[in-house]
């Protein structure tokens, strides 16, 4: 039977008032989601040299199984419950009550979140990219490595004339300030380079530590992409690993 889902989570947390008006305190949090399902192919292509649309029938896995039953199945997929998905984070804040007519909230928020590269993102509905190595760490398409909020409420003094109670009084100023940092990001090759008829195939990483350009002006390149070439078909082809180039962030 699948298994379902199931999902646990633990924290700690240090608190300390300073003062009447100030609190700070520090979260460490963790999860983990345990038998995601990931879809697997299981009658793809085989990768070859020569390999196109043309020869795919005789390459598909069962093909090679069974030649003679093989041609009654065109993609077949697994539901596989061996997914996982770990998060870790930091938790920092920094509050002050409402004293002197002012109140202010800081947080921030240290974290990531590892789980399996799945396709186009880490989504359980994508098929994995490599059928057989299928468990290759990535980070999850909902990871957010930095988080900052800030909030702050003014109120307006306090007026013992009527008219200017009725003006200047009663009045409250609010501002909320939040940054996080972007979504991972899955370099693909574009087209099914290894003519498996499995989507969102990436490029082999050539080059780990120029993947940045560094700019980041209007029209500029953001990725390096001398970094990446196409898939090395005969190494594949051949059972030869090629460079990971997973998803980025």
């Amino acid at each position: 039977d699948t298994p379902s889902p199931t999902y646990s989570t633990w924290n700690f947390a240090i608190q300390r008032q300073i003062g009447t008006p100030w609190l700070v305190s520090a979260t460490y949090m963790g999860s983990k989601v345990s038998h995601l399902y990931i879809s697997v192919a299981k009658n793809y292509g085989v990768t070859a040299l020569g390999a196109s649309a043309a020869n795919l029938a005789s390459r598909r896995v069962l093909a090679t199984l069974n030649p003679s039953q093989a041609k009654y199945f065109s993609n077949v997929m697994e539901w596989n419950a061996g997914g996982n998905q770990h998060y870790q984070g930091l938790l920092l804040s920094v509050q002050r009550r409402m004293s002197r007519n002012v109140s202010t909230s800081v947080n921030y928020t240290l974290s990531h979140c590892i789980g399996q590269v799945m396709g186009y993102n880490t989504k359980p509905e994508q098929t994995s990219t490599d059928p057989i190595n299928y468990n290759k760490p990535g980070n999850c398409d909902s990871d957010r490595r930095h988080i900052f909020n800030l909030t702050a409420v003014i109120d307006s003094p306090k007026y013992n004339q009527k008219m200017l109670k009725m003006i200047a009084g009663d009045w409250k100023l609010s501002a909320i300030y939040k940054f996080q940092s972007g979504t991972p990001l899955m370099i693909q090759d574009g087209t099914d380079v290894s003519a498996s008829t499995i989507n969102h195939q990436q490029p082999d990483l050539i080059n780990p530590s120029g993947v940045y350009t560094g700019q980041s002006c209007g029209g500029c390149f953001y990725l390096n992409k001398s970094a990446f070439q196409s898939q090395d078909i005969a190494a594949k082809a051949a059972g030869i690993p090629t460079p990971y180039t997973g998803n980025l962030g």
